[in-house]
């Protein structure tokens, strides 16, 4: 009876100390939630909930924000509600949802965006101080000018975004944390620009980024410049039609904050779909000349703040900080 007693003491316990810390971190992220909301929106985004509610006792933590509004400066973007799920054991790995549609508005403009979808979910994983993995896969995505009733701009039947932590494939001298990035597009279509059944991916890296926290600062640029920090480029292709895009390249920042970059572009079958791009001369710089093939390829690069195409300047480019 006395070791019934000692077992049945044990798992009171066990189950109030499990209740304590379940209450205890869905206290910590209701707090965090009325800090986000109390930001001004300049500085640091602003989050706020309509109503906000964290449920999920005892295995996990479902915090659900409905009626959210993000607000950076002159934009503000509203969606009817966000929700998420972490395990009470793993709370580092979180499944989010949105519902849809995403309303963006921009003060200063005047314009609203809205964008629509039938599926939108996303997982983020971190680890420690920095991103271990963020995967956002979307269906049947539509984008439209919202500022008088809805004018459909162009849709996709499937998007997929993924950054996946790479700092181990840096160098151990290099400072900062280093990501790869993943994007596909699949059944693009663009009305205005006849464009039907189209494909884009992106495959780059970025290096040098600073921890996770310090990512929303101002002077976020600032420290990635610092950390000897790369943007590269290693591959975007576009396909619709009889049309084609491709670009790689890479870009730093100098300690004044003026770009340092270079880009390698070719293209096929965008000056015969849009002949209008050969009378605009710039347009037509940047597209280069046709080889016999009819691909057009051009090298573009920046330095000390000014656009070259080839060994010709063609613009300054203000420093980014």
């Amino acid at each position: 009876m006395k070791r019934f007693l000692i077992l049945i003491v044990l798992v009171l316990g066990a189950t109030a100390l499990w209740a304590g810390g379940w209450y205890y971190i869905a206290n910590r992220i209701g707090a965090e939630a009325e800090r986000l909301a109390a930001a001004d929106g300049t500085t640091s985004p602003r989050i706020a909930c309509g109503t906000f509610a964290v449920s999920g006792f005892p295995f996990h933590f479902s915090p659900v924000c409905t009626n959210a509004e993000i607000t950076s400066g002159d934009l503000t973007l509203t969606i009817p509600e966000l929700s998420a799920t972490a395990l009470f054991y793993r709370p580092t790995h979180l499944q989010l949802f949105a519902h849809s549609p995403a309303r963006l508005s921009d003060a200063f403009t005047g314009s609203t965006h809205e964008l629509r979808w039938d599926n939108l979910r996303a997982s983020l994983r971190l680890g420690g101080d920095r991103l271990a993995r963020f995967s956002m896969i979307g269906d049947n995505l539509v984008h439209a000018d919202a500022l008088f009733g809805s004018v459909e701009l162009a849709r996709a039947s499937h998007l997929e975004f993924h950054l996946i932590d790479a700092t181990s494939a840096h160098p151990p001298e290099a400072q900062g944390t280093s990501l790869d990035i993943y994007a596909r597009l699949d059944g693009l279509a663009v009305e205005d620009f006849a464009i039907a059944d189209g494909e884009a991916s992106m495959d780059g890296r970025l290096t040098g980024l600073p921890p996770f926290d310090l990512l929303a600062r101002p002077d976020a640029l600032r420290l990635w410049q610092m950390a000897g920090g790369t943007a590269t480029l290693r591959q975007l292709e576009a396909h619709a039609q009889d049309m084609a895009f491709s670009a790689s390249g890479d870009a730093t920042l100098d300690d004044a904050g003026r770009l340092n970059a270079t880009l390698a572009v070719s293209s096929q079958g965008l000056v015969e779909r849009f002949p209008g791009l050969v009378q605009d001369p710039l347009a037509a710089m940047l597209l280069g000349e046709p080889d016999a093939e009819g691909t057009y390829s051009q090298n573009l690069s920046a330095r000390g703040g000014m656009l070259f195409v080839g060994i010709l300047p063609v613009m300054a480019i203000a420093p980014l900080f």
